[in-house]
């Protein structure tokens, strides 16, 4: 997104905070769809895979909205309206996941991630390669799994992150920045960095997907 497309998509979030903040409905349901899928995708990547099976990402995105509506007055403005959803729904994922783990622990954790790779990552071997279904794909599925799981152990979790936020969760150059708390330029370099990093692993095995 280029910077007069990002000062165009800020004014529209502000006007319709505006609105939403006087009760104006169909405002608040417009300003909640803007930010939906990339909510959505980060609950994707970031719910932990042994409670997939308990947990909706869509039942978690809407509780997230059901709070931020109650709390639209008094949100923190020092942060973007989606950085300020993701900080609620980061801590709504982090509730639940304790919630879950801590009162069913033996039943959950029967599903782990993949041994040695954090959720994040084991999650982005689900997203990376779930569009492998047929039949004659499966066995290119399990090496393109296996490569990606090799390549992405080996990755730093700085690297890991700014590739969920990037390329994944589609947070732009600035959003990805203040999420990481480091300027847009260091972002950026360090989003290059990762992706020609794993892209050189992936070479190496002739994995990529």
């Amino acid at each position: 997104m280029d910077p007069s497309a990002d000062a165009a998509e800020a004014a529209a979030t502000t006007e319709l905070v505006l609105r939403s903040s006087h009760g104006d409905a169909a405002a608040r349901e417009r300003l909640f769809a803007r930010h939906r899928g990339r909510l959505l995708r980060m609950v994707e990547l970031r719910l932990d895979p042994r409670l997939r099976q308990r947990l909706d990402p869509e039942d978690v995105v809407q509780e997230v909205y059901l709070e931020a509506a109650d709390r639209l007055a008094e949100r923190d403005r020092t942060l973007s309206f989606l950085l300020w959803l993701r900080l609620l729904c980061a801590q709504r994922l982090a509730e639940l996941q304790r919630r879950h783990l801590g009162a069913a622990r033996r039943d959950v954790r029967r599903e782990r991630p993949a041994a040695g790779v954090p959720v994040v990552a084991s999650n982005f071997l689900e997203r990376l390669t779930d569009r492998l279904t047929s039949p004659s794909e499966a066995a290119a599925r399990d090496e393109a799994r296996s490569a990606l799981r090799e390549a992405l152990a080996l990755l730093s979790a700085q690297d890991q992150e700014i590739l969920a936020l990037r390329h994944f969760e589609q947070l732009n150059g600035v959003e990805a920045a203040a999420e990481l708390g480091i300027d847009r330029s260091a972002a950026a370099k360090r989003y290059t960095r990762a992706l020609r990093r794993l892209q050189e692993l992936l070479r190496t095995w002739g994995g990529a997907p």
